[in-house]
């Protein structure tokens, strides 16, 4: 089983913009890597419960849950529960690195998302559910990359 989780990211804009659904929908296929280059697909842990965090070092409310979600890995961690941070840094792993060695995080393992196609199948930064947002207008989302990358 699959549990996916929004993150705090996405629910920066309220309780309304994560949208709900009476059935499950089926989990998109996509490709990552681990800390050390090896391909994975979330179907390595098919049959457990996963929190998958599509993040970025970049993004300030992202960066704000980690704490949360490392401590969440040490207590639940284990056969049946397993917190996925799925890093989207287009600079690779040596920032999220750096973040995890900065903020002490010791109980989540890396993983990267190497291609935009990580970001476009769960619509991160792309939600267009808003009934009250003009025809044609874009969603703001509040995880924008600042220049260079840089919060």
């Amino acid at each position: 089983m699959l549990g996916l989780v929004c993150s705090t990211a996405a629910m920066a804009e309220g309780p309304n913009a994560v949208p709900l659904h009476d059935t499950p929908l089926p989990v998109p296929a996509i490709s990552f890597a681990d800390e050390h280059g090896n391909p994975l697909t979330l179907d390595r842990w098919r049959g457990k419960v996963v929190l998958l965090n599509v993040w970025a070092t970049w993004c300030a409310p992202c960066r704000h849950e980690m704490p949360t979600l490392d401590a969440l890995q040490a207590r639940l961690g284990g056969p049946d529960f397993h917190v996925v941070p799925l890093s989207i840094d287009r600079a690779g792993l040596e920032p999220v690195r750096r973040f995890y060695e900065e903020i002490g995080v010791r109980h989540l393992d890396m993983y990267l998302a190497e291609d935009i196609r990580a970001m476009l199948a769960f619509a991160v930064g792309a939600a267009d559910d808003d009934p009250d947002r003009p025809r044609g207008a874009r969603a703001r989302s509040p995880c924008r990359p600042g220049p260079m990358g840089q919060p």
